[in-house]
């Protein structure tokens, strides 16, 4: 398990409870055991500082049992994995709905809530999409992994993701609503 940027851990937005570094711990070394080489990067978690401090511009990142994990991500041409995501801030590449999939993020957007995909279009103009597939089989797994944790009590997905990786027979995936960012680029974490 590693840090996506050197920027987490540098501006103090890489802690969480014990319990939780277990968790994520045991995560990783089972992704290990089934896919050898894989790192779980993860991206914002909690300050420091006394319970209730809020990590901007998250609403519930404040009391240490939170952590956004990255997606797994492939170089188009040769197929092998990339280290971390494409974006430079580790938010924003997103492993949009396909033709027929719900679009929960349109969806809010044509309701107003224009801020879901902020992360998404402020990433963009800094990797080239057409380069970097979605891993899908290697996500699913730490998905599946998550669910079955017994210390992990939810995790936030979008829709489409859901279904696609076929993880509705699990009771801890959620959706989030329209005012937080949206997470089809990242795992919401949390025990």
């Amino acid at each position: 398990m590693q840090p996506e940027s050197f920027l987490f851990t540098a501006f103090n937005r890489h802690y969480v409870r014990p319990e939780l570094r277990r968790a994520l711990e045991e995560v990783a070394e089972q992704m290990q055991i089934r896919h050898p080489g894989s790192v779980v990067w993860y991206l914002d978690a909690n300050f420091p500082f006394i319970d209730g401090y809020p990590l901007e511009p998250h609403f519930s990142h404040k009391d240490g049992k939170k952590v956004d994990l990255a997606f797994f991500w492939n170089d188009a041409k040769s197929g092998k994995p990339m280290p971390g995501t494409p974006s430079p801030f580790g938010y924003g590449v997103c492993a949009e709905p396909l033709p027929g999939e719900y679009d929960y993020a349109a969806d809010c957007d044509g309701r107003g809530f224009w801020y879901i995909s902020l992360l998404k279009t402020l990433a963009e103009p800094f990797f080239n999409k057409e380069n970097y597939t979605f891993d899908k089989e290697k996500t699913r797994e730490l998905a599946r992994l998550l669910a079955e944790h017994p210390s992990v009590g939810k995790v936030l997905i979008q829709p489409h993701l859901e279904k696609r990786l076929g993880l509705e027979r699990y009771d801890k995936f959620r959706q989030h609503g329209c005012k937080a960012a949206r997470h089809d680029d990242h795992f919401h974490v949390q025990l």
